[in-house]
């Protein structure tokens, strides 16, 4: 009876321990609670076994779900570098901060090195996407988590010229920051290389 007693209060404790409720009397309990009231009713390798699964229960938690946020912002890279291909401006505007900055690669003639909030990125994208390309797109090559907040997105980018006809194919690479779930700068290299330095290095 008393080991059943035991397995039934870790079991409980447990619970209480890792977020989940059984009833409205555990509301009460804090862990530190828990702590002096499991030390005398459990065996020691009883109450040591507890207090290690309910670490790792936290852990595999807090993992699953920074896991699960860094995907999520890639997913929301991908889609605005599906409208960057569809020339939506539209939508990349209402997915950015309004004080998003843009730090161009400066890839060719005429591009300012930084744009800032979205009258800046218009100013941008009349001067250096409608007009000088009649065909464009952006091939990803490979994107992933850059951290809690960023996204790295290595690039192919294929251009057509108006009136000449010319066409244009370069490497080409985005580290998108994000706040919340807006896109709030955007830093653009024409160097694979320097795009996975600059991942690498924390903000």
């Amino acid at each position: 009876m008393p080991a059943i007693i035991a397995a039934i209060a870790a079991s409980t404790a447990l619970g209480i321990w890792t977020g989940r409720r059984f009833g409205a009397g555990a509301q009460g309990f804090s862990r530190r609670s828990l702590l002096v009231v499991l030390h005398f009713v459990l065996p020691p390798i009883t109450f040591l076994n507890l207090t290690r699964a309910s670490l790792d229960l936290n852990a595999g938690r807090d993992i699953g779900a920074g896991m699960s946020a860094s995907s999520d912002l890639v997913e929301r890279y991908r889609e605005a570098l599906d409208a960057w291909n569809r020339r939506d401006l539209v939508w990349i505007l209402e997915q950015a901060s309004p004080e998003i900055e843009f730090r161009t690669a400066q890839l060719f003639p005429g591009i300012e090195p930084v744009y800032r909030g979205r009258e800046g990125m218009v100013e941008f994208w009349t001067s250096f996407i409608e007009e000088p390309w009649a065909l464009l797109r952006f091939d990803i090559e490979e994107i992933s988590p850059a951290g809690e907040s960023r996204v790295l997105a290595l690039l192919t980018f294929h251009g057509t010229e108006r009136g000449s006809g010319d066409e244009v194919s370069v490497p080409y690479a985005h580290l998108a920051t994000f706040e919340g779930e807006e896109v709030a700068r955007i830093d653009a290299f024409d160097d694979w290389d320097d795009a996975r330095r600059a991942a690498a290095t924390e903000r």
